[in-house]
Parts: structure tokens; sequence; C-alpha cells
């Protein structure tokens, strides 16, 4: 994720008459967006709070506030507690302004400033970012790596990591500590800009205090049961570790499921991807969350223990609808499937119609999908799963009703006495848990077509004593077969629907994936060229002129290339050496400044490339070295083509801030677009990258002969 203190490349410009220097951090902080553009000159003397060469972070505080210093002199180790005389101009950074410094000097030590206390309100609204702060949180994992820990917290509802360094192999254990953190705040940006959360970095150990030590362990205590689990007498064991025992009853996503033992039903997430399986017995160790009701255990670490049979479903009369003491409970029930959809690969979601009351019915399951394929809407269903209150946890803001888990307002215990019904979903077992009593209206049923065979048997082998009753028998033989060629003609037109649906829907991905790694990235190199323009538009004139006009001819091949999309045209590169130019051009116009890009294509390898191949790898190449530059603030940038022991090995590797890739959940369209085209190429797509390592996008095609 990128950090607060990425900034946009600036050089300082003269006005005449000079502004006032401000000299205070704080005058800075509250500048307006206006007054950024103008860079006024800053003078300040700061304190170093954090300092990291390989996060790129360097930020100081003058007593007044702290700010992010995007350093333009020498490279110079600095280290917290040192004193700091600076020159420069404020500018305007990806979130919160920046100190953009032609000049820092060295002017002695000076303690620490006090840290700001920090509620989570502030902190998640970004408010604080690149402050000085304390907060605290219960530990929920802890890793040391390369003399760093790594920690990940939650404050009731909120989640957050914080990365400390200066840290030796002799860490204590924190995890299921409750502990207060002093350090630097730092937002998250997604890919759009917009907040994804916040993280802390600290400078050591010394930062952190033990407010509360881990309770004992969980992994060895006795089992609790669900219904400990609930209510009041929980609330003294929110975030921190428990255990719990029982049967999986139900799935509801990769890393979630619903655990019963006779008293009653939690909900459990794992750390990752769970293989639980309904029937399942399983141990779960995790943290209780704080949440609203009902609470649930998260972060979980599961084992399974066993296998149970699983309990027969309560059976609910025709025409009896959900209700809330149906929760948790398993139910039985006949309705009409209205609409199904198909979420994710491994989730099905069927909305079913019982007299006015409307529910949803969720399968998440590997086989969910061909399962539940043959459903048609319209179908009376006879399912059984568990059912659950959609709406729990939210606020119903009707006053005087109160939660004794939360304290406040909650659907669960509000809407016994609010008119609003409620709103319930079944989760399902397997597909077994769907029955169809009988199909659509319009479909001819198993008993229409096995009427028609044995009116038809009886027309041709009656004896002629009967023969009136094989007219009539030939005239109900006629209209069936009637219906059923209606039927047929019906499910043909349906299936084609659905194939010009299916159709248009990979044509709109196609189209989004072109749009996103060719005509938007090339709008933003040239966005990109002209903001230098206008930085340099006083400074020097005639070269401001040359790159109007290189940016003019940029313009011009975008709507070249809008015209082609347009008439369903690509271009397409012919051989390697025009694939060899191509990313070199590419190079040249990513970067606002002097290329950070280096290029090294063997063009014996890239002339075995398929024009269609050189293509789609150019389209790669463009969001991976506009990711490296926009996102990971890297300074250098390697675009590399070669032939490989198992292939032909295609790379873009940066020295950016890195991420784990495990964590982006779910990849931005970028990443998913690029893995999207190497699958169709039949080639291997991988992502290296660790936090503050930098990254590496790789394709590989499988081996094939280099001439």
């Amino acid at each position: 994720m990128p950090l607060a203190g990425a900034q946009e490349s600036s050089s300082l410009r003269t006005n005449a008459p000079p502004p006032p220097i401000i000299r205070a951090i704080r005058e800075v902080l509250d500048l307006s967006s206006t007054d950024l553009a103008r860079k006024p000159p800053v003078e300040v003397r700061a304190v170093v709070i954090c300092f990291d060469p390989d996060f790129k972070l360097f930020f100081v505080h003058d007593g007044t506030g702290s700010i992010y210093v995007h350093n333009r002199g020498p490279e110079i180790e600095f280290a917290p507690g040192q004193l700091l005389e600076i020159k420069g101009a404020a500018a305007a950074g990806r979130f919160s302004p920046i100190l953009d410094a032609r000049l820092v000097t060295k002017a002695g030590t000076a303690p620490l400033p006090p840290a700001q206390r920090a509620s989570d309100t502030h902190l998640v609204s970004g408010r604080l970012d690149a402050q000085w702060v304390e907060t605290a949180g219960v530990v929920r994992s802890q890793t040391l790596r390369r003399g760093r820990l790594y920690l990940k917290l939650a404050s009731g509802p909120l989640r957050f990591s914080a990365y400390l360094q200066q840290c030796d192999t002799n860490v204590a254990d924190l995890v299921n500590s409750r502990i207060a953190i002093r350090g630097l705040a730092a937002v998250k940006l997604d890919n759009e800009g917009g907040l994804a959360g916040f993280q802390l970095f600290a400078n050591s150990l010394a930062d952190v205090q033990v407010l509360t030590p881990s309770p004992s362990d969980a992994a060895s205590a006795k089992p609790r049961p669900a219904k400990e689990l609930h209510g009041f007498g929980a609330s003294r064991l929110a975030d921190h570790r428990v255990r719990a025992q029982g049967l999986v009853v139900a799935r509801g996503s990769r890393t979630g499921f619903l655990l019963q033992d006779p008293t009653g039903t939690i909900e459990v997430q794992c750390l990752s991807r769970s293989d639980a399986m309904p029937g399942d017995v399983v141990d779960a160790t995790g943290f209780l969350s704080a949440r609203p009701c009902p609470p649930r255990v998260e972060d979980a670490v599961v084992r399974k223990i066993g296998e149970a049979e699983q309990a027969t479903p309560f059976h609910l009369a025709a025409g009896t609808p959900l209700r809330l003491n149906h929760q948790n409970t398993l139910v039985e029930t006949e309705a009409e499937l209205v609409n199904r959809a198909v979420p994710q690969p491994d989730l099905v979601v069927l909305t079913l119609r019982q007299g006015s009351q409307t529910f949803q019915a969720l399968l998440f399951a590997t086989n969910a999908v061909r399962g539940l394929a043959r459903l048609q809407l319209g179908s009376r269903l006879l399912v059984a799963g568990l059912c659950r209150l959609e709406s729990e946890g939210r606020m119903t803001g009707d006053a005087g009703i109160s939660c004794e888990w939360c304290g406040t307002t909650c659907l669960p215990e509000a809407a016994a006495q609010t008119p609003t019904e409620p709103v319930f979903n079944l989760w399902l077992r397997s597909p077994a848990d769907v029955r169809v009593v009988r199909g659509p209206a319009v479909e001819v049923t198993r008993t229409d077509m096995t009427l028609a065979g044995l009116v038809a048997f009886i027309a041709i082998a009656a004896p002629a004593g009967v023969i009136a009753v094989a007219m009539v028998s030939r005239r109900r033989r006629r209209e069936l077969e009637g219906i059923m060629r209606k039927q047929m003609a019906l499910q043909a037109e349906v299936q084609e629907s659905e194939q010009q649906v299916r159709r248009s829907l990979e044509e709109r991905e196609r189209l989004a994936q072109d749009l996103h790694d060719d005509l938007i990235q090339s709008i933003y190199s040239v966005g990109l060229r002209l903001e230098d323009c206008r930085r340099q538009m006083r400074v020097s004139p005639e070269t401001t002129e040359n790159r109007l006009a290189s940016s003019v001819a940029a313009l011009n091949d975008i709507i070249r290339n809008v015209r082609n999309f347009i008439s369903g045209l690509e271009t397409k590169i012919l051989n390697g050496r025009e694939f060899r130019t191509a990313l070199k051009s590419l190079a040249l116009t990513t970067s606002d400044g002097p290329s950070p890009l280096a290029i090294d294509v063997d063009l014996a390898a890239a002339e075995r490339l398929s024009s269609s191949e050189a293509t789609q790898l150019l389209n790669i190449a463009k969001e991976a070295m506009s990711n490296s530059l926009r996102h990971a603030r890297a300074s250098r940038v390697s675009v590399s083509l070669k032939a490989a022991a198992n292939g032909i090995r295609f790379e873009v590797q940066d020295d950016g801030v890195g991420f784990d890739p495990q964590s982006v959940t779910p990849r931005g369209l970028g990443l998913r677009n690029m893995a999207s085209r190497a699958k169709d190429m039949g080639a291997e797509f991988e992502i290296v990258s660790a936090a503050g390592k930098g990254c590496s996008i790789i394709v590989t095609f499988p081996k094939r002969t280099i001439v």
C-alpha cells in the first residue's frame, strides 16, 4: 500500500515578490491545496522521529507537528533524536502535506516529543497521518524478520499493523497481550487513492508498553461453550484468545464457518483458508471479537478432531415463514426460486420466495456451482439450511432497546419489538440440501412425458374395438407433442440468450483490460508530462515547448488507439525488434523525469513470441511499470525478456516499498488484468514481493526452441 509520504515530483520556483517563509510545521499542515500548489518556502528546526531508508521513511517534528521530508539533497543516514535544520518548500503529498527539502543540516540532538494520544476514530479518518501518536490494542500476531518486528493488532473492531525497527532475536511473545504503542501513524491508500486503513512505524521495543499480559494459554485451556461467548459475561474476553470445540454446521466463506455445540452457535473466521467442512468436529483457537452482536472467533487456528452425523432439519409446514425463533436452527422449507447468482467461483446465492417473504440460501463449496447448475427459475424447491438473521449487528436506531452484549441497540434484540420485518439467510451445507419439488410452470413434467409415451403406445397397439379411445389418445398425444416442441424451442432460445450474455461479459472484460492497461496508463503518462511542463514553463520555455509538442503527439496516439478500440482493431507488434523498441518508447513516456527504467531484451527470445503474445506482454509491462512508479515509489525499475531453462522469462523488477501478495484481497484491477493476460497466453504469472523489499512481476512462457 502506498504511504502518506509518497509525493509528486516537484521543483522549487521563485515568485516575485517572494512569499513569507513558513517556520512551523503546523502552518504547513494547515495550508490549503491552493496554497500548497504555490510551494511556499519553509525553514524549520526539527527533530527526527522516524527514519528508515528501506521503507523510504523520513519524518521530523518541531513541537507543533510532524511531517514527511522528501530530501532532494545527498542521501544521508539520519537517526531518531537528531536535530536538523531544513530548508525547502511545502508541497502536496499523496495524502497529507510534505516538506520538499533542498538542504538538510545536522544541528545536534534533541529528545523525541511526547506522543499524541490517538482515538480510533481520528486514526481511521486519516486526521493523524504523519503524526507521532500513541494508541493501544491486543496483539493478534507477531513476526520477526531481519531485525524488524511486525505486529498485527486489534482494538475493538479496528485492525492495524505496526512495524518496529531495531529488534533482536530475543523478543518476548506479545501475542494476546494488550499493549500501548508509540509511533508514526501513516495512512494506507488503495489503488484509487482512497483510505484503506492506517499503520504505525515505531523505532524500537522501547516504544511498546505491555498494559495487560496475555492470559493463560487458550490453546491448552478448556474449551468454552458457545453460550459463554455471548452475552455480558463474555465481554471481559473480548479481543483475547478463546478456545471452542464443536460441529461445523455450515460454511459462509473461504475462511469462515458456523460452529455449533450443545449450548449454541458461534461464527469462526480463520487466519487463512479453512478446510473444515460441514460434519467435521473441530477445535478452534482464536480471538473473540468486540464487534456488536453477535461476537465471533477471529484469526482462528483450526484443527479437525473428528466427524459427527449431521442433525435432521426441522421441517417448517407449508406457508410457515422464517422467524426469529428459528435463528441458528437447521430448518427445511419449501420456496420458489426467484434468482440464482454466482458472485464467486465457489459461492452460489439462491433468492427464494415463500408467500410474502423473500430470503436467500447461500452455498459455499467447491462443487457449489456444478451441484446447483440445473436449477430453473420458477421451480419449487425444498431447501435445508441453518437459519441466520442477515442483518445481525446493524444498528436500528430505535431508542430504549439495549443489548447486554454491546450496550447499545442491535437488530436481534430490537427486531422483536419493531414492525420491521427481519431478513434471513439459510446457510446450506451441500448441494444435497436443495431438492426440486416441481419445475417451473412452462416445463413439461416427467409425468406428462410418460403419459405421452403411454398414449402413443395405446394408439399404436389398440384393437379395432377401441378405435374411439385411440382417436382420443392420438389427439392428446398431438397436444403434448406440440407442448414439447414449444418447450424445446423455448429452451433453445434461453440457451442462446445465455451464450450471448456470456460472450458479452467476456467482451466487456476484454475491453476493461485493454482500457485499463493501454489507454488509462497512456493518459496517466501524458498527465505526468503536462504537469512537468507546468512546472518548467517559467524556468525553461524552450524545453517546455518541446515537451508540449511531445505530449500533443502522445495524445494523438491515444486518439488513434481509441478509434482502433471503437473499430474493434488492436495494434499488433510484428517482431521482436519492434517489441524492444516499443518497450524503450514506453520507458521514455512513462516517467515524468529522467527515466529510472532499464530495458534488457534478448532479441532471439523476443522473436519467438507471436504477435498476440508480444502485444499482451507489452500491456503487462505497461501496467507493471506504471505500478512501480505510481504506487511503489521505486527509484529503479528493470524490464527484461530472456531465454530461461524452463522457457522464456519476462520480468519487471523494482526497488520500491513492496507489499505482501497474500494480503492484497481483493486484488486490484491491474494485477487481475496482468494475471488474466498471462493465463490467456498459456504462461505462468508470478508476483514476488515483500514489504520493503521491492516487487517482481514474472511471466514465464513454456519451453520453446530459441534460435
